[in-house]
């Protein structure tokens, strides 16, 4: 199907329609595209006698609808053609569409199909003309739905419109139970579900209960459980392709449809479709009137609309409060009545012009209010033609000008008021310019503050005060920038006198603007080096203050005149854990014992009133919430007039001093009566004490020295076996391999019959393979990179080669150990330990991860991290080879220390101090 929208003249030629429109329907019948702006007659040819074009002739007569059969296209085919006329102010529009029938030559048979094609065309005919008196969209598918169930001869039916969330509302229905009407309005459609309809998809199911073991469909369980048999659906499409809702007919008997049947229901949708559009477009044509009307009335400005006989036709709320005349007197009022006399002709000539011309006009003009009161006002006069009527007419606009003539009166005052205080103010420096940066102001302050008199600088550029390095760096253009993007570049920085000198200027630059434009500059600045040079040394003697006060292990702290805490140093911080702001004010209070506090603010009271100094002892809370006495001193700082300005205090920890004199006191006595059984004992005891010192010292003397000895020993030995195994035994089994080799060679050369290739390659595999195990074994006993290279490189390659055989991941972290060289003795150790711990990872700690840390910040440390399941340490033991670690690492003056839980991973952490090696 074919649908299309076209307009036509009653001077175009022939009766001839022009395509403004055009769509293919998804029917499931053939379609021909109509190309925009083409002839109806041109693409679409009359064929033998028939004009089809003549019989839309009615539509011109204002018929609201007319159908008919013609054979027309190329090539020729037999079509049903359907013209509705669509209300319009401007042209004669019309929606055709074209529905392609079957072949002319209908066998006798369908002679009954023929006339109920018949009879629903007249039933669409006249459902045409009903819907062109309609106005109500639920009538006009209430109508629509009839005359479907009339042409589909189906018991019940209904149309649904689809709202935004996808759900089906009912809009019109009939001939359906109120269960089954309930389920079909609380259907919701699936986004797929609305695609495939949109595209013009049909539902056609003449039989429900033949689909029932196959049905998924909550809409088909629906109707089979309210005896429904069959069943047909519509898509309801907009002209855009939108899907609109659905025309479903429903019957209680098992039934097929005839191809006039679906035609008349393609039809009958593309109606409904057309209703609903019209009817949507009509309620947003009246919301845009309202919303219009009520733009006019409450419109900011006065606004009417003048006919061009000079009279109001319309006025809004805003103009008769400026004109002071209420709307009833307005309208039977003209313009020049309303307006000072000397102003009507240029009125009366804006007016002429917008007629003539159609140019808008504005002008400044002058109103007369009831009590005689001028009032100032911009008018805009433009023309306005409104559809439907020929006379043009004139839309004034008005704006209220008379607090902007105020304004400007004010403002030309203010700016004589502002030239004579610029040249009175000495202290700052007001200087303005051009767009362009050109100087074009310069008051009495700029001529005291940079030395330059006006006729040295008018005309200059700005930049002329800027050091050199501001200039070159485009210091004066980027506040330029920054003044007209934010409205003001403020800065503080060196600026040049005339003679040469610096100082430190204080400015800001801002635009000088006139509407949207920027006219010029103004910048205004102050010297302020001497406040700067103040500003400094204040700082500089605040900061040794703090320095100082956070150096000192009393807590220290100052308060206002009024006796408000101003400022802690760290020391109360780091005792209290108290936040800054919880302590300044009177905030402290809160740390003082409750037993202290009423006492020692009576003193504190006492002290301010009097400017005295305060000493007292008192109990204040750490961040614990234990208690530590500190004796507490607050001093008075008075000024030259003997005014106390502030105070400073400082609060020292005698908890100690306190407890030691309790001790000390309770125990005198006692250590007067032992004194001499005591002398005796310890006389006795520091003897034997010494004796077992030295007996002590002497053993683990020995102890270190053949725990060296055997160290080096097993060093030298394994340093031995490793040479060995390099340069001996490696040595003669690559010999063996070669003579195997040659003896392959040789063999092949005199016998190749008796060679056997695979078991001379799996031979010399397993050579390969035991020079590789005696390679590792003699690296293993003693890593040459350990002597060459040193401890970095030798443990990258150990664990490289460890995680390649085990398959757990490695990395080293050396952090800023940068290629130290340490002691032999001490490489290998910290070497040793990496191979015990990652001999004890492979065995027992099922671990995917191990890191190894490597350090030399302050002392050697070595740290081992794996995220194996660990095991829970018991003090003072461990495993045969980390013990040994141990004793190794404390003959060097260094320690073991291992971290573990179970779950949680195992880390082993050694460590030797730099002095000793």
């Amino acid at each position: 199907m074919l649908l299309c929208e076209a307009v036509t003249t009653p001077e175009m030629p022939g009766g001839d329609w022009r395509v403004i429109s055009c769509n293919v329907l998804p029917s499931g019948a053939e379609g021909q595209q109509l190309a925009r702006g083409t002839l109806l007659s041109q693409s679409l040819p009359a064929h033998g006698d028939e004009e089809w074009l003549q019989r839309l002739r009615p539509i011109l007569a204002d018929e609201p609808s007319v159908a008919f059969e013609s054979s027309i296209g190329l090539p020729p085919r037999r079509h049903l053609i359907v013209a509705r006329r669509v209300p319009d102010p401007s042209r004669i529009l019309c929606r055709i569409l074209f529905v392609p029938l079957s072949s002319s030559a209908e066998p006798p048979d369908q002679l009954d199909k023929a006339l109920a094609d018949l009879e629903g065309m007249k039933r669409l005919h006249d459902l045409n003309r009903r819907l062109m008196r309609s106005r109500r969209l639920g009538e006009m598918l209430t109508e629509i739905l009839e005359a479907t169930l009339f042409i589909s001869r189906m018991t019940g039916g209904c149309i649904r419109l689809l709202d935004p969330g996808g759900r089906l509302d009912l809009a019109a229905h009939s001939g359906l139970a109120a269960p089954l009407l309930s389920g079909l309005g609380a259907i919701t459609l699936a986004p797929a579900c609305q695609a495939e309809l949109a595209g013009g998809r049909h539902y056609f199911l003449g039989d429900l209960a033949a689909e029932q073991e196959t049905a998924h469909s909550d809409e088909i369980r629906l109707l089979l459980s309210q005896d429904i048999r069959a069943v047909q659906a519509i898509p309801i499409i907009s002209s855009q392709g939108r899907l609109l809702g659905l025309l479903s007919t429903y019957a209680t008997e098992a039934r097929t449809y005839e191809e006039h049947e679906l035609r008349h229901l393609d039809l009958l949708a593309w109606i409904a479709s057309d209703c609903i559009e019209r009817a949507r477009s009509e309620e947003d044509l009246r919301a845009s009137q309202a919303q219009l009307a009520a733009i006019f009335a409450e419109a900011p400005v006065g606004i009417a609309e003048v006919s061009a006989e000079g009279s109001f036709l319309r006025v809004n709320n805003r103009l008769c409060d400026l004109l002071g005349r209420s709307r009833e007197d307005l309208m039977h009022l003209r313009p020049a009545d309303v307006t000072y006399p000397d102003d009507v002709g240029e009125t009366l000539a804006g007016f002429r012009s917008v007629l003539e011309t159609g140019h808008p006009v504005s002008i400044d003009k002058r109103y007369v209010r009831p009590d005689g009161r001028i009032v100032w006002a911009n008018s805009s006069f433009s023309a306005l033609q409104v559809p439907g009527r020929e006379e043009v007419s004139i839309l004034a606009v008005t704006v209220d000008l008379t607090e902007r003539r105020k304004m400007e009166a004010d403002l030309l005052a203010s700016e004589v008021n502002l030239r004579l205080v610029m040249d009175s103010v000495r202290d700052y420096a007001i200087i303005t310019t051009d767009v362009e940066g050109l100087i074009t102001g310069w008051n009495t302050g700029a001529r005291h503050i940079f030395g330059y008199g006006p006729e040295e600088v008018l005309g200059r550029h700005v930049g002329m005060i800027f050091t050199p390095e501001d200039q070159a760096a485009g210091i004066p253009q980027a506040e330029f920038v920054i003044a007209r993007t934010k409205g003001h570049a403020a800065d503080e920085r060196w600026h040049l006198r005339k003679d040469g000198r610096r100082f430190w200027v204080s400015g800001v630059m801002s635009p000088l603007e006139e509407g949207d434009l920027v006219k010029g500059y103004v910048k205004v600045a102050r010297d302020l080096t001497e406040q700067r040079v103040a500003q400094a040394a204040v700082r500089d003697s605040e900061q040794r203050f703090r320095l100082l006060a956070d150096s000192m292990p009393q807590i220290v702290w100052s308060n206002t005149p009024a006796g408000d805490a101003a400022y802690f140093n760290r020391r109360w911080f780091d005792y209290t854990a108290a936040d800054p702001a919880a302590s300044l004010g009177s905030g402290w209070q809160a740390f003082i014992h409750p037993d202290d506090a009423e006492a020692l603010l009576q003193e504190w009271n006492s002290a301010l009133q009097g400017g005295r100094i305060l000493d007292a002892e008192v109990r204040l809370r750490a961040c614990d919430g234990s208690y530590r006495w500190f004796i507490v001193r607050n001093v008075p700082h008075f000024d030259d007039q003997g005014l106390v300005i502030g105070w400073f205090g400082t609060a020292t920890d005698i908890t100690e001093r306190k407890i030691q004199a309790q001790e000390l006191q309770a125990a005198h006595d006692l250590l007067e009566t032992r004194v001499q059984d005591r002398t005796r004992e310890l006389r006795e005891a520091m003897q034997d004490l010494q004796r077992e010192v030295s007996q002590r010292e002497r053993l683990e003397e020995e102890r270190g020295t053949l725990l060296s000895r055997l160290v080096s020993s097993q060093e030298e030995e394994r340093a031995r076996l490793s040479r060995d195994l390099h340069d001996d035994l490696s040595q003669h089994m690559v010999t063996m391999r070669m003579e195997i080799d040659n003896l392959r060679r040789q063999l092949t050369d005199e016998h190749p019959e008796l060679v056997q290739k695979d078991v001379f390659e799996s031979l010399m595999g397993r050579v390969d393979e035991l020079i590789r195990a005696v390679h590792r074994r003699a690296w293993e006993l003693r890593p040459s990179e350990l002597d060459h290279l040193g401890l970095e490189v030798a443990l990258r390659h150990y664990l490289q080669d460890w995680s390649n055989k085990t398959g757990i991941a490695s990395h080293l972290h050396t952090g800023t150990w940068s290629d130290l060289r340490l002691p032999p003795d001490a490489e290998i150790a910290l070497y040793r330990v990496v191979q015990e711990a990652l001999a004890n990872v492979t065995r027992h700690a099922s671990a995917t991860k191990v890191d190894l840390h490597l350090d030399a910040d302050g002392e050697v440390l070595l740290m081992i991290s794996d995220n194996g399941r660990g095991f829970e340490p018991v003090s003072g033991k461990g495993r045969l080879g980390l013990l040994g670690m141990r004793e190794r690492l404390n003959s060097l003056g260094g320690s073991l220390a291992i971290e573990s839980a179970p779950g949680a991973g195992t880390t082993i952490r050694a460590g030797l101090p730099l002095p000793a090696l």
